[in-house]
């Protein structure tokens, strides 16, 4: 009995339709794989925006706490020709002790200010190291090994399709073999 061409293309399309089969969920697997590593990449990307925006809040707060020590800095000059000038002219001393203690408002004002300023960035602080590193650290964790799994299965994928053109060409040499014998 020897095997027709049609045979053989028979044979091949049924390996073929098995091996499609088999690596259908293979290749699902990798595209979900893919799928959540986009989105990974674009959850990390979020938490860097956020994080810079963070950073630029931050630097904005510190030139801010900058102007303030200037502007505390011509509070202070203010005050010193304030009482040069209190030293002759008595008759406005008591607009002047006024003002003095509307400076000093401002400035525990400020600095309760200051420490709102540093109590909210180390609330922020926290919230990055308690919930942004560890849910960064969960989706690094969850990676590896699932990218390793893949990593296999696509070493397996390969050495099934080496041993399929083996079967094919070793199919059509023995085809030819038995046409020739027959």
């Amino acid at each position: 009995m020897s095997l027709t061409n049609e045979d053989l293309l028979a044979i091949s399309q049924l390996l073929d339709t098995k091996l499609d089969a088999r690596l259908k969920p293979i290749e699902n697997d990798i595209k979900s794989i893919r799928d959540e590593q986009i989105l990974m990449k674009d959850e990390q990307r979020r938490l860097w925006e956020g994080q810079k925006g963070l950073c630029d809040e931050q630097r904005k707060l510190w030139e801010g706490q900058k102007e303030l020590r200037d502007e505390q800095k011509e509070l202070r000059d203010e005050q010193k020709k304030i009482r040069d000038e209190q030293r002759k002219l008595w008759e406005g001393q008591k607009e002047l002790r006024d003002e003095q203690r509307k400076q000093r408002e401002e400035l525990k004002e400020l600095r309760e200010g200051q420490k709102e300023l540093r109590d909210e960035q180390k609330r922020i602080n926290l919230i990055i190291e308690n919930d942004i590193l560890h849910g960064i650290n969960i989706l690094v964790e969850n990676y590896v090994p699932a990218a390793k799994r893949f990593e296999k299965a696509v070493e397996r994928m390969d050495a099934m399709q080496a041993d399929i053109d083996i079967m094919k060409k070793v199919l059509a040499e023995h085809s030819e073999k038995l046409e020739k014998i027959s």
